[in-house]
């Protein structure tokens, strides 16, 4: 349910977006604002609260944000109030991001690695696979001492594993096969 909710208002935020000319700006102020929720839950939690009244929550809305952010996202947070979908605010962000990066060409992806790769080393492999795909790819690491060496690369449900753990794995297999 939460998925289908966030995924239908994500995509009327931005076919209003694009219509408007503003994907860009409101694209930053989303985040933004997500951001904000996420670094104070008293405030989502107010945001979200049935307790309080509408008109109340919409007037904190204006105070907060009246003039700081694009009247089509104004309006779209007050929507979201008054159509009860407060509490998926955050999940509408996460899905409104992904449906811009998706317009833009931008994949962003994880790559699992024994040590920090260098700057350099990061760009690198991102060129590459942003030659190899068409797409702007964008990774950010994490360290994974479990694949012994190699890279592990996750691009949305794609994975590039050239991992020592999967060459190991794939050597057993063979080693394996022969036996039988």
């Amino acid at each position: 349910m939460a998925e289908l909710v966030s995924k239908v208002y994500a995509e009327a935020l931005f076919e209003v977006a694009l219509e408007g000319d503003k994907l860009d700006s409101i694209y930053e102020e989303v985040q933004s604002v997500c951001q904000l929720f996420v670094q104070n839950p008293d405030f989502l939690e107010l945001y979200r609260a049935p307790n309080i009244s509408l008109d109340e929550r919409k007037t904190i809305m204006d105070q907060a944000f009246l003039g700081k952010i694009d009247t089509e996202l104004m309006n779209f947070l007050k929507l979201l109030l008054d159509k009860n979908r407060g509490f998926y605010i955050l999940q509408i962000g996460d899905e409104f991001e992904r449906l811009v990066e998706a317009h833009k060409g931008i994949i962003k992806g994880v790559v699992h690695v024994t040590f920090s790769l260098s700057d350099d080393q990061l760009k690198k492999l991102e060129d590459k696979l942003s030659a190899s795909t068409g797409k702007s790819i964008m990774l950010t690491q994490k360290i994974d001492p479990t694949i012994l060496g190699g890279l592990v690369v996750h691009l949305g449900d794609k994975v590039i594993d050239s991992s020592f753990r999967k060459k190991l794995d794939d050597m057993k297999e063979d080693l394996f096969q022969l036996i039988v």
